[in-house]
């Protein structure tokens, strides 16, 4: 059935839900969707789990390993989709139960849906004492954009995951993954000094994750060279050379970037994601796999009554949808990242 929904902006808003303390078992890194899926396509098996928490590094390869076979309509800001693209607050609820057992909601159970809350974790907590939250009983349900901005990105995921809430992907959110997989690859390629380094950034700007070209001016900030960018944010040409270079003497004999060099170009990169290096493998796989829509069953959603006397079921995205387009045929960069709705757009 076609979704009757208006275009509206980015909510920020506190309606009123978390319940177990278990991590889903089916946040777990499947074969992404190709987007819009193909008609009548058989749902694709999940992959297996690590058997153990390996080096975040094991996990940033096995990622991007994952990303490189995909196609761009599979990625999204090169990261490869979730899944489950599209999900139910009770099947995310059923998933944090063992045994097949399926969730159900306790006499006065309330749904606190909570608005972007960018690493803002003392906030957030405040936040649910003043609603009166109960874990067990309430679930509490996120509209995306849990991290970055915030000055306690780390705990806010790891607070989230506790409380056995659930969440949709924010822009920030899918940014945050794409980025902290590639900040933990090219360290990695860096620390092993084996020459790997530049394959390793050609793949992360091959699927998406970088441009093609570095951004000058935070790199050349990174290395001190703000001097060599002329007043229009090019390099010079003493800043063209530096920086064909890799640097005053970040070259090797072999004409490979240092070790240090290396080092310096993984923070020229991904310096505004240097928080990310706080999150463990389980969290970079919550986030990683935060679907883009969470449908809110009637006893839960606000908004106008239906004949049974129930509110209407309501449907959470981060950021708003296309009107006229099946949920399964919007796009997912609208879901998280939609400002407006322009003319020629529709």
């Amino acid at each position: 059935a076609m979704l009757d929904v208006p275009a509206c902006p980015k909510p920020a808003c506190v309606l009123t839900l978390a319940a177990q303390t278990r991590s889903p078992p089916h946040l777990l890194l499947g074969a992404p969707q190709t987007w819009p899926p193909a008609a009548g396509a058989a749902p694709q098996p999940a992959a297996t789990p690590p058997a153990s928490r390996a080096a975040s590094r094991s996990l940033a390869h096995q990622l991007l390993r994952e990303w490189t076979a995909l196609s761009p309509e599979q990625r999204d800001h090169g990261a490869g989709l979730p899944k489950r693209m599209h999900a139910t607050l009770g099947e995310l609820l059923d998933g944090q139960l063992e045994g097949g057992v399926r969730w159900t909601a306790e006499e006065g159970a309330r749904a606190i849906v909570v608005g972007d809350v960018h690493g803002c974790a003392e906030e957030l907590d405040l936040l649910l004492e003043a609603c009166g939250f109960q874990q067990g009983r309430d679930v509490l349900v996120l509209v995306g954009d849990l991290v970055h901005k915030g000055p306690r990105s780390c705990e806010v995921v790891r607070r989230v995951r506790e409380l056995g809430g659930v969440s949709v992907r924010g822009n920030h959110d899918v940014q945050s993954v794409a980025a902290c997989v590639a900040r933990r690859a090219l360290r990695a390629a860096a620390l092993s000094q084996d020459g790997s380094f530049a394959r390793v950034l050609s793949e992360l700007q091959e699927v998406g994750v970088f441009p093609t070209t570095r951004p000058l001016r935070e790199a050349s900030r990174k290395r001190g060279r703000a001097g060599n960018l002329s007043d229009g944010g090019q390099l010079s040409r003493d800043g063209e050379e530096d920086e064909a270079a890799g640097g005053s003497g970040n070259l090797s004999e072999e004409g490979q970037l240092s070790r240090s060099g290396e080092e310096e170009e993984v923070d020229a990169w991904t310096g505004d994601y240097a928080w990310t290096d706080g999150l463990t493998d389980a969290d970079i796989l919550f986030l990683a796999t935060l679907p883009a829509s969470i449908l809110l069953p009637p006893p839960f959603a606000p908004g106008p009554e239906n004949g049974s006397g129930e509110g209407a079921p309501a449907l959470v995205v981060h950021a708003g949808m296309v009107p006229g387009v099946l949920l399964e045929e919007q796009r997912p960069e609208d879901l998280h990242s939609m400002r407006e709705v322009q003319p020629h757009s529709l």
